[in-house]
């Protein structure tokens, strides 16, 4: 590999990295105006982290979890950069994780019904895997960006999600659901295949962790407002 290609390599992956945490922070309508460095700079690390597992570590078992470390990078950027609380930045990132795994399986498939690429082409040719990039990144920005203009999204009362508050019994469960969703999603790469009925049990499981969060926040909301 040319310095070239592992420079456009880097980038593109940043680039979509950046895109996930764009869509991630849209989806719990956190503020995207004057983000842009914050988004990046986390972006930029987690790529680094990555392209250095695949580089030097491809030969142990270890690179297999540079995606788990990845994820943690990321909720420990967001909770300091955004003055998150650290349940709260965990949810954003695995539901972020998610969103963006369906445009990324969904253009994949599109691009090879069409005739115009394939999964193994992508991975092969660089010029392919730089397109499937940008492209993935152009829809997961540009539906951040619609989020956000019409205000569709989660929003949540971040109060309960103080790590104070972790004994309480329902947010100790959704804690418990997401790193368990964690530990599947790492699972089915330390495996090198991916198990759909594993993964979707998960997603429908998390799904409904949410959904519950969601009113539960809504009647916390309401209690308050009524006070």
């Amino acid at each position: 590999m040319t310095l070239l290609e592992s420079i456009l390599r880097f980038l593109t992956a940043s680039l979509l990295l950046s895109s996930g945490i764009t869509i991630s922070l849209a989806l719990f309508r956190v503020p995207l105006h004057n983000s842009i460095i914050k988004i990046v700079t986390t972006g930029l690390v987690m790529e680094f982290i990555s392209f250095n597992f695949d580089q030097y570590l491809v030969d142990y078992n270890i690179y297999k979890y540079g995606l788990l470390i990845m994820i943690f990078v990321e909720i420990v950027f967001v909770t300091f950069l955004f003055k998150l609380p650290f349940l709260y930045s965990i949810l954003i990132c695995i539901f972020g994780f998610l969103g963006s795994f369906p445009v990324l399986i969904s253009v994949t498939l599109l691009v090879t019904e069409l005739g115009i690429s394939s999964e193994e082409i992508i991975h092969s040719n660089v010029l392919h895997l730089y397109a499937f990039r940008i492209i993935c990144s152009v829809i997961l920005l540009s539906a951040a960006f619609l989020f956000q203009y019409k205000k569709i999204g989660f929003m949540l009362n971040i109060d309960p999600f103080q790590l104070r508050n972790i004994n309480k019994g329902f947010y100790l469960g959704l804690f418990i659901i997401i790193w368990f969703g964690v530990i599947v999603i790492q699972y089915t790469v330390v495996q090198d295949k991916y198990d759909s009925l594993q993964f979707y049990t998960y997603c429908i499981t998390f799904i409904i962790g949410l959904v519950v969060a969601y009113k539960l926040n809504k009647k916390h909301i309401r209690q308050k407002y009524d006070k």
